[in-house]
């Protein structure tokens, strides 16, 4: 009964650490994050396949060539810029390239 206890209540000590460590985990760091905050960046920079990824206030941030190894971010709160990139990811689904 000793042991079982003993057990049991290591069990639970090493649950209760093991969470508390991922609530203490840094944030995950964006590449895109500049330290300047820019978000000014021209959809011309974005070549199919286009993903919307988030919204920041007023910065809407895109992923570029998703899926391949030249995937990047790119960050605007240009309203042409942010149509147009709109544009490009409703075309592809008009028309997915495979």
């Amino acid at each position: 009964m000793k042991k079982t206890s003993r057990i049991c209540f290591m069990s639970l000590a090493l649950a209760l650490v093991f969470s508390f460590s991922l609530i203490n985990l840094p944030a995950r760091n964006i590449s895109s994050e500049r330290p300047d905050g820019s978000c000014s960046d021209s959809p011309d920079e974005c070549k199919p396949k286009v993903k919307f990824v988030k919204r920041r206030g007023a910065c809407l941030t895109f992923s570029c060539e998703t899926g391949t190894r030249n995937e990047h971010l790119i960050k605007t709160n240009n309203e042409t810029a942010v149509q147009t990139l709109f544009s490009k990811i409703e075309g592809q689904k008009r028309n997915p390239q495979e």
